[in-house]
Order: C-alpha cells, then structure tokens, then sequence
C-alpha cells in the first residue's frame, strides 16, 4: 500500500507509549481543557512536553485537540493555551470553535489548524470552503462512503476514521446530552444518553422495538484496509482517547501490519473491545440494523458458551486470569476443572466447570479479557520505542583545521567546529579509527546511513572526537523535537475591537423582518395564509420559511414553494443539515425559485455555493448548528447576513454578545437534539439491513424514541432517509423577547414542527405581538442553566 499517516489515539503517556511501538506515525491528544474527552487523563504541559519529544525522537507527530466550543469568557485562555502549545512545539492543533478558527487563521496561520470532525464536513464544497480560510486538513463525518471520501479527498487532505466508537448523530450536530442533561457533548462532557434503552413507538403509542436502539457497533475497517487507502486519504485515524494502553497498542499494531502489506487481524482487538462485533459503519454503504449494537452497549467480548449443569462447553480457549461476564455480572476466572483436574487453561470444545461460580444455570458467557493476550502485549510494551531517522553525516579532519562535522537529517542540517586537528607526531588518529568513533550513535534516535570523510593524517584525542559527535547529535536531537518556530506572543488589544467588526464577503442587507418562523407542514402553511389574511400586517413582520424535505406527505415540499411562486408569495426555505450528493439538485431547485427571499442552513457546501455566486437574491441565515457559542465566531462568516446563535448558550451569555442586532434567537420550538444518517424506524420497522432496503414505514404514520421515564422524543426523517430526532418538549421563551429587545436584539425565531393549525397561529400572534404563550410541559431549554 502507498504512504500514509496511521493517527493514533493517546489519552495518557502510556498510550502515547503503546502507540509509538506499534507504529504510529502520529498521536492526537488533549490537554487538560478545551478538548473534547474531557474525562480522559490528558496532558498537563509538562505531560505534553515530554510527549512531544517522545513523538519527534521516533518521527512521530503530535496533534493536540482543542476541539471544544467556547465561551466568550473563556476565548482568550483557548487563543493563549493554542500558542502556548504551538510554541511547544506541536505539529497541529485539533479544532472545532469557528472563533479559534478565525482568530488563529487571521493572526498566526502559520499555525497548523486541522478541522475537527465537530465541524461536520461532509461535501467537497465544504473542505474547499474550510481549505479557502485556512484550515490545513479535514477531519471527515464519519458517515461518508468511500466514494464521497474520494471525492473530498481530491479537495482537500482529509483524515477519516477507521476504527474505533462511532456517534450514532454527526458530530457537531448532536445536543442530547447537553438537552437532557446540561452536560455538552460539543464540550467534552458527553453523557452518551444514546447508550441507554429506548423503546421506538409508533403515532399510536404502540411499541414497534426495543433495546439500546441508538448505540452503534465499533468501527472496523482493516478487513478493507486498501480501499480506504485507495480514496487518497491523507490520514487513517483509529478512535480512542479512553482506552486502556493495551487496546491502543493492538489497534495500531493491526492496522500497521496491514499497510505494511502483513498478515493482520481483527480477534485480538476484538477481545480486548468490541460491541456485538464490529461495523463497516457508512464506509460501504448504509448497513441499518447492521450498524447497531441493540442487545448491549458495553464490551461484550467473545461468545465462551451456555452454562449447562454447572459446566460449559467452551467455544473459545480459556485460561486463569481470563475476565468473563454473565449478564451484567463479571469476574476473573480463578480455577479451571475439566474431568475433575485443576488445568490452568482449557481449549475449544472442552467441558469445564469455572470458578468462582458467578453465573447460574443457563447463563450464557462471554470472555471480555484474555490474560495472556494483555501479558503478551505489556511485554512489548515494557520496552520503550526508539527513534531510527537516517542521518548523513560529514566530517574534515585536516591537521591545522578546526575538526569540523556535519549533519542532516531530513530537513534538520547542523555543522560543528571543534579544537583544530595537530600535526601528528607520534600516533595519528588513522582513517579506520576517526571512522569508527563518528559512526557511534547509540542512545539517539538516529543511524547514521552515510559517512563522508576528508582526512588527513593528523590527531586529536579520541574523547575530543567523540564529545563534539555527541554535541552534534545533541543539536540535532533538539531541532528534531522542538522544530525552529519564531516564538509567539498573545495580543493584548484586540479582543474588544475584533468582536465589533465583522468583514463581508458580499453586500450586506438587513432582515427586514423582525421574525422568521419555520413551517414544515402544509398545514402550517395553510394556517400562516389564513393568518395573513385574518391580519395582513403579519406579513410586514414575518419571513415564513419552509422545511421542504422531510419524508411524508403531511409535508411541505419544492412543489409547493412553486405554488407559492405561482401566487406571489415571498418566503424562505430551511436546508437540511446535511447535503451530500444532493446539493447541486437542491441549489438548482433553489435558483428556480422566485419567491425565494432567504435561506437557513448551517452548510459549509452551501456557503461555498453562495460565495461563487449562487442565490444572489438571497439572505444567507446561518443556522442553530452552525454553533457560534461567542461573540467571534460569526467572524469566520462574513458571507452572513445573519445567524441563530447556539441553543447552548443561557440568558446571561446570549445577552453578552457582541452585535446582538446580527443574531436570531430560537424564542419558541422543539430543540433538534440529534441528526443522524441513521435511522431507527427505518433499521427496525422497515427492516433495512447490509442486504435489505427499508420498507419506509415512515411514508404511513410518524415514530418516536421512548425513553426509560417515559418521556417520546418525535423522530423526522427526510427524503435521503436521515433523521432529526426532536426534544419531547417545547422550549418555549415567549415571553423573554422584550427582554432580549432591551439587550439589542433585533429579530427573533419560531420552529414549528408537531404543531396543529391552531397552534402555529397562536405561536405566531404571540411573538408578533409580544405576549406570553402558556404551553403545557414546556421548557426553557438552555435560557436559564446552560451547560458545563
């Protein structure tokens, strides 16, 4: 297989260790904020420090993640801490917030930036997007397929996952953790509320499914290693931070032998860590039911066979010191008895009886650890990896000269002058000696691949010879950890002035309405028309904005925004979060529109599309996913007219933004918690598997997660069958707009999704005319908690 980078994880610097005798070209870790495992160890600098020349001595890279949103009061810690370890001499940094971004970008891009998976790229519109602001490579969505990675690849350099856990939502786009419990996932703190049970019910209650119906499968890709490799991915990166050094080491070991061209396999990781086996995820297609793990979310370890009459017949070879489990329970096995004998380990097929008797008759047991599968592996790992960078070296050795030695290595070159070569006098420094003496390079990280030598007959004492060879590969050892990088300084003065100013990219015109609401029903349309006609000035004050893609047909589609063109009618359109291979139909759809007026969406492809040109007529809305937590991030987007801020963000911080006249704060709606590209109605009612299409049992009635307290959270899924999974309650803020009016906000949102015809009038006469709304079970959301 051609060249490329196998990008380790690293939560600790044992697993930097592990990583780096397996192979790794390159770690990624996180420091002890700002990154996006924050229950991972992590790095002190000190740690970082050390990780740094543990990496560069073997060629190692070392990325830093510092891939978290950020809060105003904590940007100018983040811009310092991402100098701090630049300065360090990291050889890029991991990143998510649009405002890290733009003021990396802007004042050092000599930084090193790679677009985290948070930022969902996911089109090659997108990657060029990112690529055009300075961003150096894109981490991909994990759910593309190999033909849209080689798409983007051709680009952009891209890294992509290929093993590891996946998220059952895009990244970046997941707010369910953050909902239900205020621990944000796009901070590090994710609660994974998609490990839990859930029942799927349909429009009628009925339970259609259960089980951890959100919990996915591990990613495995080596059994299809070369196509991967084939799609001109620069990077392979294995997921990781939490995971024990054993794991990280037979990860990385698998995966080198296969690019390596060796013989590789999937069962020692498996043993180590796996759910119900392993998935292709979306890298061969979408596998539906296949992806998932619906019977458990933990390790489940290999299948050891049925408790039968107090013994088992093992399906798998069994030694002391072997973990198992039994359900919910595990234990390390203590005694082994085959016919009656105490044995230390038992093979395939044998009968025994286990010890300590930690299941009962009937339980069927699965080994979640093999004992000498670890001690095999701590062994490896109980000596330290070495560095082997190829050297070339120079040396004059001329009576009357300086001795004078010289090296290079890659693109590190250093020359040394040491005390001038005598004239010999008695026993000359022969040519085979003064070779002898600079080949030496034991305790280095490099071997010296060629020696030049200009000689002379002449002496100097061997101890002189070889101190300045040490020094020499001293120098060069330095420049090989610490790179030569101008040492940078925090700016002091510009935080104040930059989050005030926000350059365009085309010409700027205001919403000039103070509302949007969203309307993805026909029926919310048929009501917003009858509203307008019941109160023309509604439409002087509202921008209604159509959904147009959901899957069903209660729902507003293109041919209906061409009925409204028909009638004169002025709107907005709402994108999906995602557009794949479907945003050239999609723009082309848009661009026939004449009422069209505006467009919400959170899409770098789209974006890319409107800077060169398209929609010229259009308000370009940034959306709720876009994410900007801060007053800096709306800088990343001059092309904005304007844009939702996060729904993460509490009173005290919406109002302390900057511009607040640019934002559109969501006053009433059910929070998107989570967009998918898979499906649950579709994977278990519809049957869609690897082998077989869905049913689309979502076209005949609507379906919703069911959690263990009882609370549904509505499911919609779109045309290209991926799904928004809604919050089970309103947020509802109705009443907080004429605060937010005194803080300078100047217009104001309203999502309509599950609402009647009744309902979407009363949302919007309550916000037109700024009054409360009682709304039964409702939430706040976001607007007085926050999160962590």
């Amino acid at each position: 297989m051609k060249s490329i980078e196998l990008l380790s994880p690293a939560g600790d610097l044992q697993a930097m260790e592990a990583a780096l005798c397996a192979g790794a070209d390159a770690v990624y870790l996180g420091g002890p904020k700002f990154s996006a495992r924050a229950y991972a160890q992590n790095f002190t600098d000190e740690d970082l420090a050390e990780a740094i020349r543990r990496g560069h001595r073997c060629g190692c890279k070392v990325y830093l993640t510092l891939n978290t949103l950020l809060k105003d009061e904590e940007l100018q810690e983040a811009y310092a801490y991402a100098l701090r370890v630049w300065n360090l001499g990291v050889d890029a940094i991991i990143i998510q917030d649009p405002a890290l971004v733009y003021l990396l970008t802007t004042h050092h891009p000599e930084v090193e930036l790679h677009a985290s998976t948070q930022m969902t790229v996911h089109n090659k519109e997108g990657a060029r997007y990112l690529t055009k602001k300075g961003i150096s490579r894109v981490v991909l969505a994990r759910e593309l397929s190999l033909e849209e990675i080689r798409a983007i690849s051709k680009e952009a350099e891209t890294e992509v996952f290929i093993h590891g856990a996946l998220c059952i939502s895009y990244s970046g786009k997941c707010l369910m953790s953050s909902l239900l419990g205020g621990r944000s996932g796009n901070r590090g703190r994710c609660a994974q509320n998609c490990r839990l049970p859930y029942d799927l019910i349909d429009e009628q209650g009925q339970r259609v499914a259960s089980g951890y119906l959100m919990s996915p499968k591990d990613l495995a890709s080596l059994n299809f290693l070369k196509d991967l490799v084939d799609t001109g991915v620069s990077s392979l990166k294995i997921e990781g931070r939490m995971k024990r050094p054993e794991y990280v080491y037979e990860t990385v070991h698998q995966y080198r032998s296969a690019l390596l061209g060796h013989p590789s396999s999937l069962e020692g990781i498996r043993q180590i860590f796996n759910r119900e086996g392993f998935t292709s995820g979306f890298l061969l297609g979408n596998e539906g039911a296949d992806l998932m793990a619906y019977r458990s979310p933990k390790n489940t370890g290999i299948a050891l066979g049925r408790i039968k009459d107090g013994q088992i017949r093992l399906e798998a070879p069994l030694a002391l010191g072997d973990g198992l489990r039994a359900g919910e329970e595990g234990f390390i096995v203590t005694k082994i008895k085959t016919k009656g004998q105490e044995v230390a380990q038992a093979l395939e097929g044998q009968v025994c009886e286990l010890f300590p008797h930690q299941y009962r008759e009937g339980d069927f047991l699965m080994k979640t650890s093999d004992s000498a599968l670890l001690r095999s592996i701590q062994g490896k790992l109980a000596t330290s990896a070495q560095g082997a960078w190829p050297l070339t070296l120079r040396a004059r050795f001329m009576p009357g000269k300086a001795l004078t030695l010289s090296a290079q290595s890659g693109k590190i070159q250093k020359t040394l002058r040491g005390p001038k070569v005598e004239e010999a006098k008695e026993a000359p420094v022969s040519a085979l000696r003064l070779e002898k003496s600079l080949k030496k390079s034991g305790g280095t990280p490099f071997r010296i691949e060629s020696l030049d030598v200009t000689y002379a007959e002449g002496f100097l004492p061997i101890s002189a010879i070889n101190a300045l060879r040490r020094e020499l590969l001293a120098q060069m050892e330095e420049a090989l950890i610490h790179p030569q990088r101008q040492e940078i300084a925090l700016p002091q003065k510009m935080w104040q002035q930059t989050s005030r100013t926000a350059p365009s990219s085309r010409t700027a015109r205001p919403l000039d309405r103070p509302y949007v609401v969203t309307l993805c029903r026909k029926s919310h349309w048929a009501a917003f028309q009858e509203l307008l006609e019941e109160e023309p000035r509604i439409a002087q004050k509202v921008l209604p904005v159509l959904a147009l893609w959901y899957q069903g047909p209660e729902f507003l589609t293109i041919q209906d925004a061409k009925r409204l063109d028909a009638q004169g009618y002025a709107y907005g359109v709402r994108l999906p979060q995602i557009l794949k291979k479907e945003l050239p139909s999609v723009m082309k759809a848009l661009g026939a529109r004449k009422g069209l007026q505006a467009v919400i969406t959170d899409n770098y492809g789209v974006f890319a599309r409107m800077a060169s040109g398209a929609l010229p007529q259009c308000l370009l809305l940034g959306d709720t996913k876009l994410n900007l937590l801060n007053s800096f991030g709306r800088l990343l987007y001059p092309i904005l007219d304007a844009a939702a801020p996060s729904e993460e963000l509490n009173a005290k911080e919406l109002i302390a933004l900057a511009t607040p006249e640019f934002y559109v704060p969501t006053l009433y709606g059910r929070s998107e918690m989570m967009y998918s590209e898979y499906c649950a109605v579709g994977a278990t009612a519809g049957g869609r598997s690897h082998e077989a299409d869905c049913s689309a049992p979502c076209r005949q009635k609507g379906y919703a997660l069911k959690d263990a307290s009882g609370e549904a959270f509505p499911i919609l899924p779109d045309q290209f069958c991926r799904t928004t999974i809604l919050n089970g309650k309103i947020k509802n803020n109705l009443d907080q707009q004429k605060a937010l009016q005194r803080a300078g906000f100047r217009h104001f949102r309203a999502d309509l999704t599950l609402e009647d015809s009744t309902q979407v009038k009363a949302v919007v006469l309550a916000l037109v005319n700024q009054t409360a709304l009682p709304v039964a079970d409702a939430t706040r959301g976001h607007h007085r908690r926050g999160v962590e």
